[in-house]
């Protein structure tokens, strides 16, 4: 496992396929890290320590996130899957 690289994807109308893998230019599994990702019609965005790392726009159709799966360190799955998601779609 590569704990400089972060995996993330989405499906929109149902349909995957939107890997995407970055560098982070640091190993995430070093410290503890905050992992949001802000959703918006037509735009995705991915921060990490509040410093915006990745957009994805011109999304068509029903999006919908997957389970984040960015796995920076090798701790369990819930210390590799913590922050945050917000949806314009879900009720506050």
């Amino acid at each position: 496992m590569d704990t400089t690289q972060l995996q993330m994807n989405y499906f929109t109308d149902g349909v995957g396929g939107h890997e995407t893998v970055l560098h982070l230019g640091f190993d995430a599994s070093a410290d503890f890290h905050n992992y949001t990702i802000v959703w918006a019609v037509g735009s995705i965005q991915w921060y990490v320590d509040g410093v915006l790392i990745h957009v994805e726009t011109g999304i068509a159709g029903r999006c919908r996130l997957c389970r984040e799966r960015s796995s920076p360190t090798s701790g369990p799955a819930s210390a590799s899957t913590a922050g945050s998601v917000r949806s314009p779609t879900r009720a506050r």
